[in-house]
């Protein structure tokens, strides 16, 4: 007899569809439906089915090797494992070893740099494997360093792609300095808070003393 007391009590408040409400109202919407679906695919396919791309908004996944000595043939192996998964894979090259930790210069300098040939010819195996862009380490070239190794930029710019390379420039003065010396078209990757400067650098709207008003193209239609 109470608990029939309760719930006509209940009924009362909330009205006869309160539950029906709560339950429709979590229901999951089509895209939510979608992305389950997609996840049970690949599950089923043993791959990711565009899984990552939807429900975690990425496509590609950096393959650096700063801290470690990595065999060449692995370094591949893993490429093609992440093309695997219909993912893009963007490998991390450099000529300073124990980059990505923010070692000062003189730490950096006593570890010594590798010869940049060797990082174009790594760059070549990268992109006869399917990799469609690389990333330059800026450590040992253009960070951390008692003087800028603009050689290595310019065989880099000479003997790969220049479209198929992006030089991680963070600091305006790097990338001021991309701008001015390869062009507008340059791929740099500079944080998010320098996205709209970097964009106003390229159509030559800001810039320092050396650039301003200096940096133009020539696009006819």
């Amino acid at each position: 007899m109470a608990v029939e007391l309760m719930l006509n009590d209940t009924l009362q408040v909330m009205g006869k569809r309160y539950l029906a409400d709560v339950l429709e109202t979590y229901v999951l919407d089509e895209e939510q439906q979608r992305h389950i679906s997609v996840a049970n695919v690949s599950l089923q396919n043993g791959d990711s089915c565009g899984w990552p791309q939807i429900c975690r908004s990425f496509d590609v996944i950096e393959l650096s090797s700063g801290f470690l000595s990595f065999p060449e043939d692995d370094w591949l192996r893993l490429v093609d494992k992440v093309h695997s998964y219909k993912l893009k894979a963007k490998p991390e090259l450099g000529i300073q070893f124990g980059a990505g930790g923010d070692t000062p210069a003189s730490g950096l300098e006593a570890i010594g740099t590798s010869d940049p040939g060797k990082l174009v010819n790594l760059g070549h195996k990268f992109l006869n494997a399917g990799v469609e862009r690389l990333m330059i380490e800026s450590e040992g070239i253009t960070e951390n360093v008692e003087s800028w190794r603009t050689d290595v930029v310019s065989k880099i710019m000479k003997e790969l792609p220049p479209e198929r390379v992006m030089f991680e420039a963070a600091d305006p003065k790097v990338y001021n300095w991309y701008i001015r010396e390869f062009g507008i078209d340059v791929n740099l990757f500079v944080d998010h808070s320098q996205i709209v400067q970097l964009s106003c650098l390229r159509h030559g709207i800001w810039g320092t003393a050396d650039t301003w008003g200096k940096i133009v193209s020539f696009r006819p239609e």
